[in-house]
């Protein structure tokens, strides 16, 4: 699933503010920066191999030897595909994947909304910064849309009680508490690892992000406006999530005097044709290993390595292998039978971590009102859809979709009642933002709802209040022969998809490293 199109937006606004503070120069100059904690936080606390991209180069199918280990990989989405892709003839690999297709949360429809348009009902968007996503598609020659070639429109709206408001409007009104949120950010700089029995770092982590806001007095229409970003962004409400989650974005890194370019939140990229073109060149570099319409049952340890038992079509599959890689989310594995011998902290990270409820509704339209009236097609807003996009941006044709994005509580009603009841519900409120998107509604409409698909059971990870004092890091832990990728085990890309490329390489490179041992 995408982290959202527009929280970038917010992260370089509050992190404008504050350089504009330090230097005086004003914040329409400088170019937004960013840095992603999540890597202090978790480096050292992964204990798996993390060689570069240019060290592991996919190896040219000739068949495994004899002498090759077996690996099973659970799931076939970017994750479990992308390890088998690097994994090459070094080891006998077969994926399973529970669902008739291959993919995961990357799904691309085609002529959905509009004909000859491609739209996303699950992962979206690559950051400039999103190294794995991006060698894939050169590796495999894909175009890619770059947004920032459409320019001269307002790249996002604020539509909060009634009224637009402008990105300074934001800027200026994040100010007063910058600091103070850099401040509390500071704690995650630190050596996290003796951080973590920290009081204070603990007290700041048991702090939802709604009574954080509500401590340091923001308030109005901005304390609506950070509450719905984020709610968008990680998936569960304000309430339910640690602080952390929005201090590791909208903090500065100011230990340094250069600007860094701000690009880990950009979602500048497209894959011309959908992005489901990256797993589809994936999965048929892999056809003969792939195995669809097999759900993992159990995982049981055995002194020779592992058995595993598949649901497939009602009857039950057994698996004997050396190694398996789990890169089904913790919100499904949590029901799966596992006799393996996992550290408390392994099993608290499976049992619980958190997961947004994230919900897409997909309405086509035969014109783009929002482009005559100066926007690009994204806006926050106060009403029931919370987030919306133009989901044809940069795809030729008059017509045009929107995707209207909720997460939270308002996540899960969009899957209430029908696709048609809930267009109705919720396409007065994006009129209200942009005039006459109800008008240009072609009736063509669709409905992703993650949290209730029988595969996922959610939208992405998202840390709960405590989570990252006591689950972070531990996602990706490996147990013996057993390994762990996806999104949910990145430090860095938690939500993204180069989070499931990216832990799914360093999987591959972990039992390679453990073969040549």
């Amino acid at each position: 699933m995408p982290r959202t199109p527009l929280m970038g937006r917010i992260a370089a606004l509050a992190r404008l503010s504050r350089l504009a503070r330090r230097t005086g120069i004003p914040a329409s100059e400088l170019a937004g920066i960013g840095r992603s904690r999540r890597r202090f936080i978790q480096s050292g606390g992964v204990a798996i191999a993390a060689a570069g991209l240019a060290s592991c180069v996919s190896t040219p199918r000739r068949g495994p030897s004899s002498t090759a280990p077996r690996v099973v990989i659970v799931g076939a989405g970017i994750a479990g595909l992308h390890c088998a892709h690097k994994l090459g003839d070094a080891a006998d690999v077969v994926i399973y994947e529970a669902a008739d297709r291959t993919g995961g949360r990357i799904f691309t429809k085609t002529d959905l909304l509009n004909a000859g348009q491609t739209v996303e009902l699950g992962g979206s968007f690559i950051d400039s910064g999103h190294e794995d996503m991006l060698a894939l598609c050169r590796e495999f020659k894909l175009e890619l849309l770059d947004m920032c070639e459409d320019s001269g429109l307002i790249d996002t709206g604020y539509c909060f009680g009634g009224r637009h408001y402008s990105d300074r409007e934001v800027l200026d009104s994040l100010e007063p508490f910058v600091e103070r949120m850099e401040k509390d950010a500071a704690w995650l700089e630190k050596d996290w690892s003796t951080l973590q029995s920290d009081r204070v770092v603990r007290d700041l982590d048991n702090t939802s992000i709604a009574q954080y806001v509500g401590d340091i007095g923001v308030s109005g229409w901005l304390k609506e406006l950070l509450e719905v970003a984020f709610v968008t962004e990680y998936g569960l409400d304000a309430d339910d999530q640690s602080c952390f989650n929005m201090l590791c974005l909208i903090g500065l890194d100011t230990s340094k005097d250069r600007w860094e370019a701000f690009g880990e939140s950009d979602e500048r990229y497209k894959v011309r044709g959908g992005n489901q073109r990256v797993v589809d060149a994936l999965a048929h570099g892999q056809q003969d290993r792939v195995l669809t319409a097999h759900r993992l049952v159990r995982v049981r340890e055995t002194g020779a390595g592992f058995d595993l038992a598949f649901d497939s079509h009602g009857k039950t599959v057994d698996v004997q292998t050396d190694v398996v890689v789990l890169t089904v989310p913790f919100s499904v594995l949590r029901d799966v039978e596992l006799d393996v011998k996992l550290p408390a902290s392994k099993r608290r990270a499976i049992d619980a971590l958190g997961y947004g409820t994230n919900a897409k509704l997909l309405v086509g339209t035969d014109s783009r009102p929002w482009r005559k009236q100066g926007y690009a097609g994204g806006v926050f807003s106060d009403t029931g859809f919370q987030l919306a996009w133009d989901n044809a941006r940069l795809q030729d044709g008059e017509g045009g979709g929107i995707t209207l994005y909720s997460g939270g509580k308002a996540g899960i009603a969009v899957g209430e009642g029908t696709p048609r009841e809930q267009v109705e519900r919720l396409l007065p409120g994006l009129d209200a933002a942009f005039p006459g998107v109800q008008d240009a509604w072609n009736r063509r409409l669709f409905r992703m709802h993650w949290p209730s698909h029988a595969f996922t059971r959610a939208s992405y990870a998202c840390y709960r209040p405590g989570q990252w004092t006591t689950i972070s890091g531990h996602e990706m832990e490996p147990v013996g022969n057993l390994y762990f990728a996806g999104e949910h085990c990145s430090a860095d890309f938690q939500g993204y998809m180069n989070g499931g490329a990216e832990t799914g390489r360093r999987a591959a490179e972990a039992i390679l490293a453990s073969v040549r041992r």
